[in-house]
């Protein structure tokens, strides 16, 4: 049977039991079960032919001439192989881009629509946020600077009992440094006065 023979009766049957099967898939199961025969006669192909191999009477030049040739044909169906995969992998491929094609409608649209809200909402409360956080700051720092300028005019106010102590103290320490001061000064005064009272001579 052909192999579009076959895939006609795999689409009739499938049909007439209400499913629509992809021929592409029908063709690509069908290419692998044809590979992984021809893989399995040609195995068995190779057991038999090692087997008359034996009975000859130069062995090892037939054995190596069947590996050679089972390497060939092995090599092939490989090949086919990796081939298939690849248009099956390519076939997919394009039917995924289909499918994200298909699923920008009006429902992803929709749903597009709504992030882009969500997003503009999102940012709105940053904003909201950082404004309020700028105004509490903005507050917080009015509130020190006021803070300090009271202080500093109750400090540089002399009608405060806090200045009028500092003001006094620093009097008084002015008076005791005076004080020592002309201590000092009548002190040195009279280290250096000679001295009137003469001293007696040493009898001999």
């Amino acid at each position: 049977m052909s192999q579009l023979k076959f895939i006609f009766l795999l689409s009739f049957c499938f049909g007439s039991a209400g499913a629509q099967p992809d021929p592409q898939d029908i063709l690509f199961e069908t290419e692998m079960a044809r590979i992984k025969q021809a893989r399995s006669d040609e195995e068995l192909r190779f057991d038999e032919q090692t087997a008359n191999c034996y009975r000859r009477f130069a062995v090892n030049d037939c054995l190596r001439e069947l590996k050679v040739r089972q390497r060939k044909a092995m090599e092939d169906l490989q090949r086919q192989e990796i081939s298939i995969n690849e248009q099956q992998r390519k076939r997919s491929g394009a039917e995924q881009l289909r499918r994200i094609d298909e699923k920008s409608s009006s429902e992803a649209l929709k749903e597009a629509e709504n992030r882009r809200n969500e997003a503009m909402r999102s940012h709105k409360e940053r904003l909201q946020s950082q404004e309020q956080k700028k105004a509490d700051l903005i507050k917080a720092q009015d509130e020190r600077s006021r803070t300090v300028s009271e202080t500093k005019a109750m400090a540089i106010s002399p009608h405060t009992p806090e200045a009028r102590a500092v003001e006094r103290k620093a009097f008084e320490e002015k008076q005791r440094m005076a004080i020592e001061k002309q201590a000092k000064r009548e002190r040195e005064a009279l280290e250096k006065k000679p001295s009137s009272v003469r001293t007696l001579p040493v009898p001999p």
